[in-house]
């Protein structure tokens, strides 16, 4: 992702953040700035790392101060549609023209968001009804794969330029405790990589289901994000932890 420095102030700013941002074991957080009571789970996209997200997570923190932003790193594998190369990547990819095929790997990836979640609740007190699964990309498809198949109630999920992977077997695969909770899918109308209609079709495949989704389109945004589709994103995550 490509970020446009337009000033030096802008730059060390940029700076002053980035220095900010720690990272350990595979995993960026973003403690909250006052007690904490509320967890976002954030997924990056493929071949990115946390920090490629962190700035923009802590920017949206400083409007949500009780909510800790955990962002881990997906595992390096190899990458059929790029040629085999070794690159962070949730699952497998072997076409951007189709999403009815096979993701290799996503499972595993479902885990990582599920322990994390598990670990709020063990060690922090952060029951699951107080955490928002969310991500771009690759790590939207992810984040909406884990969070309705999980067994325990969640506070809702965003997908950012996403996809519902395994869509043909949603239904079946949609836990009780999860049909009703709400997500957000937010879209570039001009997305060259993820294309608007495989952002649709998820959204409407989450509605036959009887899942409360929200779906919001950007006008010439290609696959990347907006200061607007930023604000959305903050106003979901206020309604949904309060």
């Amino acid at each position: 992702r490509l970020l446009l420095l337009i000033s030096a102030v802008s730059f060390a700013y940029k700076l002053e953040i980035e220095v900010e941002l720690e990272m350990g074991d595979n995993v960026l957080k973003l403690e909250a700035l006052k007690k904490h009571t509320a967890t976002v789970v954030f997924l990056h996209g493929l071949g990115d790392t946390p920090h490629g997200w962190g700035i923009e997570m802590r920017q949206l923190q400083k409007s949500l101060p009780h909510v800790k932003f955990i962002l881990p790193c997906a595992p390096t594998s190899p990458v059929t549609l790029n040629g085999g190369m070794r690159m962070t990547s949730w699952h497998d990819i072997k076409s951007l023209e189709r999403i009815d095929v096979d993701f290799d790997g996503i499972d595993e990836s479902a885990k990582i968001v599920t322990d994390i979640i598990e670990d709020e609740g063990k060690s922090n007190g952060i029951s699951s009804d107080r955490v928002v699964v969310a991500g771009f990309s690759q790590g939207a498809g992810v984040a909406l794969y884990a969070a309705y198949q999980y067994p325990e109630k969640l506070a809702g999920v965003a997908a950012l330029s996403g996809y519902l992977p395994h869509f043909q077997t949603f239904q079946e695969t949609l836990h009780a405790n999860n049909a009703k909770t709400p997500a957000i899918l937010m879209h570039g109308d001009s997305d060259p990589v993820v294309q608007i209609k495989f952002g649709k079709a998820s959204h409407t495949v989450l509605e036959a289901a009887g899942v409360p989704a929200q779906f919001l389109t950007y006008p010439r945004m290609m696959h990347s994000s907006c200061p607007q589709e930023m604000k959305d994103f903050a106003s979901f995550l206020r309604k949904r932890l309060p």
